[in-house]
């Protein structure tokens, strides 16, 4: 089992057993909550809010499960409508695997952009790293792309 998947299920099996402050002091401790402050119809879910936050909610007659999925050590919490309880196995696992692209996506951003850093041969300058340009090969005919 992963520290990912470990963690999840520890911090879900706290919620289970009713001790929802200790799975989020667990998760604060091992993770990165990544919900911001919303003011909408449903509960907002951010690390402030979140130790109040009930296990349901309820909003325009649609009854909603408090969820929670974990991807390099970033936690999601959301709220699941009811009626997809059954297939919440599903859902945790399409909300795992989205999230998982977006923080792909958003490291790659990352290393197109040039990176400043102290210079470890100059004390207290400066330097400025290029991104090394990505070189897309087809690997069907073995020809650059680009």
């Amino acid at each position: 089992m992963g520290a990912d998947a470990r963690l999840e299920s520890e911090a879900r099996a706290l919620f289970d057993r009713g001790d929802s402050q200790a799975a989020i002091a667990l998760l604060r401790k091992e993770g990165v909550l990544l919900a911001r402050h919303e003011v909408s119809a449903l509960p907002c879910l951010c690390r402030d809010c979140l130790p109040t936050s009930n296990d349901r909610a309820d909003s325009k007659g649609v009854s909603y499960l408090r969820e929670l999925v974990v991807a390099s050590h970033r936690v999601l919490f959301y709220w699941m409508p009811a009626e997809l309880a059954a297939d919440a196995k599903r859902v945790r696992a399409s909300m795992r695997s989205e999230l998982r692209r977006r923080l792909r996506a958003l490291r790659s951003e990352r290393l197109e952009e040039p990176q400043t850093r102290p210079d470890p041969f100059n004390p207290g300058r400066m330097m400025t790293i290029k991104p090394k340009r990505r070189r897309w090969v087809n690997p069907f005919t073995g020809k650059p792309v680009r």
